[in-house]
């Protein structure tokens, strides 16, 4: 019986190691300046989060790591690449938010 309990254990553990930052898909960013819509002047305004990477404009990043950081009472996107990290605000989930005060960058899942 302790067998098949650890047996048991072993493979959810396998499962919540496979399951990625939930965040995965494909962004449309809209890019706004004290309440003014800047996104038309974004030629590619399109936004893809892989388990481990960022890709847009055809261009792809590869990130050491993507996951989700609780802080403050908010939940942050975090990609770490080389040692330096990333944070986006998580408004909801298919909502993302960079930066605030005069410019903000928002991006909606589209997937």
């Amino acid at each position: 019986m302790k067998k098949l309990r650890l047996l048991l254990i072993s493979l959810f553990a396998l499962v919540l190691v496979g399951c990625g930052h939930g965040f995965e898909g494909t962004y449309k960013i809209e890019v706004s300046s004290v309440g003014v819509n800047l996104g038309d002047l974004i030629p590619d305004n399109r936004l893809v989060i892989g388990s481990d990477y960022l890709e847009s404009d055809g261009e792809r990043t590869d990130m050491d790591k993507i996951f989700v950081r609780e802080s403050g009472g908010s939940r942050y996107l975090v990609f770490k690449e080389k040692g330096k990290e990333e944070a986006w605000k998580i408004i909801n989930d298919k909502t993302l938010e960079q930066g605030n005060g005069f410019a903000k960058v928002r991006m909606s899942r589209v997937d």
